[in-house]
């Protein structure tokens, strides 16, 4: 019975010791601890930067006299430029009585900053305060931030201007049926204006890290986002493969979806999204040991001008990247036989031979294809 009451007030004391050491224990991970607070000495630095939104950058602003006030701030700024576009702008009211403005900026509202894995991207960040009338009343502090990259993403931005597009113009011809080759050439459209059309393409390497990286790219060029946009427009269903577009990957074509990546692709497979000017390459398993990619990213079919001196093969090619048992040779010759400006005659070579049925079959032309839904 001793015995027995000894082991009860152990166990007893083992459990007064164990919520003592929960009590002491600290708490759950808390906001205050993904804070990194910015000195504004140019020696500020993000290390990793993941554009995640549970992490916080804070900077605060001191107002010129005891406070906003007394120097007339009615409003603060702040904003984080790379390369002298911003990538971050802020303002907000301040009180009177105040005598300095915290600002609390979250990761993610810097997706679009630019940069690579493990590599490092000097920002310039300024911060001021203005009067009724729009006049500086809190001098702007100026200073550098650096964000260096971790393995989640690398990001290439487009600006508006850039010279990193390669802008083609293609001009849309009525021919003969054999007239041209099949990847420049439409036979017949029911569009009275046969307008050139523009199509752009990106070729870049980027590093990663295997297949812990995204590489997300942002397109703020007018008028490569127009191309893309139209290149897209027929295929604007989330899930569908986007066949008027064509992402080149260490010289393999990789799937590529709009909006969402289709329910039946291998989400361990490298593959793309895109939607609006933003593409999404999802790096998977097959590229785990790699630290760079290049990548291809045109607004045409395989066949268009950008890939006309790579020879795909839109039968065998095409089908391998999305998976013969998902985009079956029935599914191809649904999506390359119309386009959002009429039916068309489509030309296609299967493994290097011209197949012509009556008239033709189809012809891969530089307009992206429009997606006819199954009735399946």
């Amino acid at each position: 019975m001793k015995r027995k009451h000894s082991r009860v007030v152990s166990l007893l004391a083992v459990l007064v010791i164990a919520a003592s050491l929960l009590a002491a224990a600290p708490a759950a991970v808390t906001a205050s601890d993904h804070v990194t607070t910015l000195a504004g000495d140019d020696d500020d630095e993000v290390d990793p930067f993941n554009a995640d939104e549970d992490e916080e950058l804070e900077y605060t602003l001191d107002a010129e006299g005891a406070d906003f006030d007394a120097d007339g701030t009615e409003e603060v700024y702040i904003n984080i430029s790379f390369d002298d576009v911003d990538h971050f702008e802020y303002d907000a009211e301040v009180d009177g009585a105040d005598e300095d403005y915290t600002f609390e900026i979250e990761h993610d509202e810097l997706e679009t900053l630019p940069g690579e894995v493990d590599e490092t991207t000097a920002t310039n960040v300024t911060a001021w305060g203005e009067d009724d009338d729009g006049d500086v009343a809190t001098g702007a502090e100026e200073f550098g931030v650096d964000f260096v990259f971790g393995d989640e993403r690398s990001v290439i931005y487009l600006e508006d201007g850039t010279s990193d597009f390669d802008d083609i113009e293609t001009e849309e011809e009525e021919v003969g049926l054999l007239g041209q080759a099949a990847s420049a050439v439409t036979f017949w459209s029911d569009d009275d204006d046969d307008d050139d059309t523009d199509i752009h393409s990106l070729d870049t390497d980027v590093g990663i890290a295997g297949n812990e990286t995204d590489v997300h790219i942002f397109m703020e060029e007018d008028d490569a986002v127009d191309a893309f946009d139209d290149s897209a427009e027929a295929f604007d269903a989330d899930g569908t493969p986007l066949l008027g577009q064509t992402v080149v990957m260490d010289g393999e074509i990789v799937p590529l979806y709009y909006g969402e990546a289709a329910d039946w692709q291998d989400e361990n497979s490298t593959h793309v999204t895109y939607e609006d000017g933003h593409a999404v390459v999802d790096v998977g398993e097959d590229r785990d040991d790699d630290d760079e990619t290049s990548v291809t990213y045109g607004s045409t079919n395989a066949l268009g001008q950008v890939f006309e001196d790579d020879d795909y093969d839109v039968i065998d090619d095409v089908q391998d990247a999305y998976g013969e048992d998902d985009l079956t040779v029935g599914d191809l010759l649904d999506e390359y036989s119309r386009t959002d400006v009429g039916i068309l005659t489509w030309l296609a070579s299967f493994t290097g031979s011209v197949v012509v049925a009556g008239a033709s079959l189809f012809a891969i032309g530089a307009v992206g294809p429009a997606r006819r839904e199954s009735t399946a």
